[in-house]
């Protein structure tokens, strides 16, 4: 049960909407990112990533400027980012490599060995996102909605800060 105030509603609804479109985006840029990492490309890999961590910053310094409801335009914001970083992975993929190019093919065992993989790979990744965003719930249902959206942002600005520290 989340603590949510009747007239932020509205916000909470796009916010969730662009977070689902976020979540989409990122699961089909799967295989790209590991395409490039599986050539071993990691000068792409960091200089998207810096790009994406100095678009994260910008985030956070642009709804410092913004006159309309900042929650709502920074999951705008933040999606928009999301559809960037995925554009200029699935260019290079599609540029540098064979088989990174779109076409159809039926191979059933290849199929069994991939939702395998997958399977087991979104028990972990599931976890780790139940982990992360259970303390969102328990702050937002013990200390409301603007300790949540704090810890929100200061974790987006501290991931942004980390990814641009590391590539």
């Amino acid at each position: 049960r989340m603590n949510i105030p009747p007239d932020r509603l509205d916000a909470a609804h796009w916010v969730f909407q662009f977070s689902l479109l976020t979540f989409v985006i990122n699961i089909i840029s799967v295989p790209y990112n590991a395409s490039i990492i599986a050539h071993e490309k990691m000068s792409a890999f960091a200089l998207i990533g810096i790009f994406e961590g100095l678009a994260k910053l910008a985030v956070a310094f642009l709804i410092l400027l913004s006159h309309s409801d900042r929650l709502i335009f920074y999951s705008a914001l933040m999606c928009m980012v999301a559809v960037g970083v995925r554009a200029a992975y699935t260019a290079y993929c599609r540029r540098h490599f064979e088989e990174c190019r779109f076409r159809f093919i039926w191979d059933g065992k290849l199929l069994r060995q991939m939702f395998s993989f997958a399977g087991w790979n979104f028990i972990g990744v599931a976890s780790g996102a139940l982990r992360d965003h259970g303390g969102n719930i328990l702050i937002n249902i013990f200390s409301g909605p603007a300790a949540n959206a704090a810890r929100g942002v200061s974790v987006q600005l501290g991931g942004a800060v980390q990814s641009f520290v590391s590539n």
